[in-house]
């Protein structure tokens, strides 16, 4: 199983790595997008609906770049 499961894993832990950094390098720029522990801090206080709409965007930045490099990597 783990040698034919070796590619795929690392194909999908590079995509998402890369993305990962592409999204953090944008936004030590443009800024707008939170700290992981502070994410999970709004999450336990309730204050979810107060996240920035930026945030909501990179992270669908993340999913998108992930999906893309995934792709590419696949081929």
């Amino acid at each position: 199983m783990a040698f034919y499961s070796f590619d795929q894993a690392v194909i999908l832990s590079s995509a998402c790595i890369g993305s990962y950094a592409i999204i953090r390098g944008i936004s030590c720029y443009a800024g707008h997008f939170y700290n992981e522990f502070t994410v999970i801090d709004l999450i336990k206080s309730g204050a979810i609906s107060t996240i920035d709409p930026y945030y909501w965007a990179y992270v669908g930045g993340f999913v998108v770049l992930f999906g893309v490099g995934s792709l590419i990597q696949f081929k």
